[in-house]
């Protein structure tokens, strides 16, 4: 009897798994998954392409556009997209740090950013982010003016090389932007301490985490930590724990990244899926169980 039940608890498993992985997707997709207060996302989408300056080269010149923006009290971080570079340039050699203005007495300073290329249905292109440290305790919005040049940079000329005589390169492009972004308030005391518990189910819960929903099977939280490290967290109590990692897995869902863990120990199963955090989004983590 006990052989004839073996691979029925299997498929029992199996199925297990699948509703499990549906339920996941309900929940982190669908409006199921939403909560019944409406949350303001905290980064602005943008489809707006700036208007190039008369300093242009030619017609062929790239474009420019700005894709989404976020602010805080404290910072505000764009990302913009430039199309139609050329693969014969050093984006990092071309693209000039912008400037900007913010209405009202903002005094932004650069304080990171990068520049990568990309690629998508359209080509290749270039993706730039920009970073400012700012003050705006008292505002509700910014409206921000920024001014975006195309090479080269000055420093690309060397001009303080006393052997070297400089040769006229032309201007690509000069352009302007304007754009509002809301400021998100920030709640440090609600932020401050964690509302997740310590584990569930004996299934260890990140250091640290915020609760976001938890059922019979599964247990969903955020945590402001990456997914690298969130991974290695499981995978070094797991192990020490005695279960035993038989799966990883690798998915994208409506361009959102996302790792799957699977572990076992006896008659369990239990599944970690780790969603990838965009922009400034926390990470968020679900934890599900098989018995």
């Amino acid at each position: 009897m006990a052989i004839k039940n073996k691979p029925i608890f299997k498929w029992i498993k199996a199925i297990g798994i699948v509703l499990f992985a549906s339920l996941i997707y309900a929940v982190y997709f669908t409006d199921l998954g939403k909560p019944p207060i409406k949350i303001k996302q905290p980064i602005t989408f943008y489809d707006q392409t700036a208007v190039p300056t008369l300093f242009v080269e030619s017609s062929q010149a790239p474009t420019v556009k700005l894709d989404w923006a976020y602010a805080n009290q404290k910072l505000l971080k764009f990302v913009i997209s430039i199309h139609g570079m050329g693969i014969n340039k050093n984006p990092s050699d071309w693209i000039c740090d912008p400037y900007i203005r913010i209405i009202g007495p903002i005094q932004p300073r650069l304080s990171g950013g990068g520049i990568t290329p990309i690629y998508d249905t359209s080509g290749e292109s270039v993706q730039a982010t920009y970073e400012y440290e700012i003050n705006a305790d008292n505002y509700e919005s910014l409206t921000v003016d920024l001014d975006l040049t195309i090479g080269p940079c000055a420093d690309y000329l060397n001009f303080q090389e006393s052997n070297v005589t400089p040769t006229f390169i032309p201007l690509i492009a000069n352009y302007h932007l304007s754009f509002q972004v809301p400021i998100q308030i920030s709640a440090p005391s609600t932020l401050a301490q964690s509302t997740a518990v310590d584990g569930w189910n004996g299934i260890p819960i990140y250091p640290g985490a915020y609760q976001l929903n938890e059922e019979e099977t599964f247990y969903i939280y955020t945590v402001q930590d990456t997914p690298e490290n969130i991974e290695a967290f499981y995978n070094d109590k797991m192990a020490s724990e005695g279960w035993t990692k038989f799966d990883k897995s690798n998915v994208t869902i409506d361009n959102r990244q996302e790792v799957s863990l699977s572990f076992s120990k006896a008659n369990q199963i239990v599944t970690i899926s780790i969603l990838k955090p965009v922009g400034a989004e926390l990470t968020k983590v679900s934890v599900g169980l098989i018995q």
